[in-house]
């Protein structure tokens, strides 16, 4: 019994210590969402662009700044079979994005705020483009950010979004944005070293916008929003203030005098 013992132990401890040694296979990327197309923003399926942004204004705008941003995050999802059809969902922390969208545009004096939307402030209604400009519209945005991001790879993320005009619910322009490593090791390698004077203020290893793809992309792509935006607003023609009706001055205004002239007694 003794020896029986002993011979099943070490078995037992065989077959452990092979299956402790056993390599893991590598896990396969599987995307969990289909990519976001541009027909799901309701533009031209033809929609032709890599890292950049091209403007969709069938004509030149008049008014539409001095202007709030409203900013959605969605993503396509699948419903019923994943073979059906797609819809969109609300990918929006809005705690988390509604500091870097209203830095990217702080110092544009005719952009008076960005902002991203709730779900809740959809009020049950599905998500749909109509529906996002709509709420942006009450919210008194008169340009609206709808976006998407997309994990394509371990190695490969992209941007997609539009920006529209809440007021005609028409859209102003297309953006995309893409970002790709091809070896990991290697970019992480050509990394710039820490800032010398200040080593915890910018070090590049801890900086997503260098080696992280998801990272890089979204960087990008706020880039290009920031450089439409002030491209919509060179183009906008403001509203000419007229004086108010029934009230029309009968000559013009003395002009200022300073210091006023010294008077005689």
């Amino acid at each position: 019994m003794k020896s029986s013992a002993i011979t099943t132990a070490v078995c037992v401890s065989v077959l452990l210590i092979g299956a402790g040694c056993e390599k893991r296979k590598k896990v396969e990327f599987v995307a969990t969402d289909p990519v976001l197309q541009w027909t799901d923003l309701e533009l031209s399926a033809e929609t032709d662009l890599e890292d950049s942004y091209a403007m969709l204004a069938e004509k030149p705008t008049v008014g539409l700044f001095p202007a709030a941003v409203a900013v959605v995050r969605v993503k396509s999802v699948y419903y019923g079979d994943t073979a059906g059809g797609t819809r969109l969902e609300m990918n929006t922390e809005p705690e988390a994005e509604l500091l870097p969208w209203n830095s990217l545009l702080d110092d544009q004096r005719v952009v008076s705020g960005a902002f991203p939307i709730k779900p809740i402030a959809l009020q049950g209604e599905d998500v749909t483009v109509g529906h996002l400009l709509s709420t942006a519209n009450a919210m008194k945005a008169s340009i609206c950010l709808i976006y998407a991001t997309a994990e394509l790879s371990e190695t490969e993320s992209e941007v997609r979004g539009a920006l529209y005009n809440t007021g005609n619910l028409r859209p102003l322009a297309a953006l995309h944005a893409h970002a790709r490593i091809d070896d990991l090791d290697e970019a992480l390698g050509e990394l710039p070293e820490p800032a010398p004077f200040n080593p915890e203020y910018f070090d590049a290893a801890k900086d997503p916008r260098y080696h992280d793809p998801p990272g890089m992309a979204i960087y990008k792509f706020e880039s290009l929003v920031r450089d439409c935006v002030i491209a919509l607003r060179k183009a906008d023609t403001p509203l000419q203030n007229q004086p108010t009706d029934g009230w029309v001055p009968e000559r013009p205004p003395d002009a200022l005098l300073w210091p006023p002239p010294a008077k005689r007694p």
